[in-house]
């Protein structure tokens, strides 16, 4: 009110529209209250984001430091370790086993 040069006592008393008035500014305070905690929560969010990708890249090297980088690439894709040793045909694993074993025999 005081930017456009009005006065609460401007306004009549009887007719409500200093009650709306009032009204309308809390409202307004009220909102901008809670876009300023809006505000702030997207700020630790972004802050957290940050965060965790961090985290997500020390993780990575990591784990690129400890085993082979394409094996390290197969758990991040989500294969189980399990599915990587997984024999698919007894049979035929143990046939090259015999091999193997025959020829350092």
């Amino acid at each position: 009110m005081l930017s456009v040069g009005l006065f609460l006592h401007d306004l009549n008393f009887y007719d409500g529209s200093s009650e709306i008035l009032i009204a309308g500014m809390q409202h307004a305070r009220t909102l901008q209250a809670a876009i300023d905690k809006q505000q702030a929560w997207i700020t630790k969010l972004q802050s957290s984001k940050h965060e965790l990708q961090e985290w997500r890249r020390k993780g990575r090297r990591l784990l690129y430091n400890m085993m082979p980088r394409h094996i390290a690439q197969m758990l991040q894709e989500g294969v189980l370790a399990n599915s990587i040793c997984e024999v698919r045909n007894e049979r035929v694993f143990i046939e090259k086993l015999n091999s193997l074993f025959s020829r350092i025999n």
